[in-house]
């Protein structure tokens, strides 16, 4: 069982021949794992980045809103007589202005 006496290494098992034993196999396969681990790693971060980015730049641009809202609204106003025909055109003029 003592490895180090007769100059093995972790391949050829923990004191056993290398021949069905248990050994240490298994380490020779960390570093394609830990490569593996690091790619995949690497992939998910690009993807994750690339999600937010694109949804950065979807978000939706402030425009300058329209007044077709108000303009009704003046016009239903003006119908059921709540404000005179003076200040009717008034204020459509004003909102068709600032469109």
């Amino acid at each position: 069982m003592h490895f180090w006496r007769y100059g093995g290494n972790f391949r050829d098992g923990f004191g056993f021949s290398g021949d069905g034993g248990f050994g240490f196999w298994f380490l020779n396969y960390l570093p394609l794992l830990f490569m593996i681990g690091l790619i995949v790693l690497v992939i998910v971060l690009i993807v994750k980045q690339s999600k937010q980015s694109h949804a950065h730049h979807q978000q939706p641009t402030k425009q300058q809103p329209s007044n077709d809202h108000a303009i009704t609204i003046v016009k239903e106003r003006y119908a059921k007589g709540e404000i005179s025909k003076e200040d009717y055109l008034e204020l459509i003029e004003t909102l068709k202005e600032s469109q």
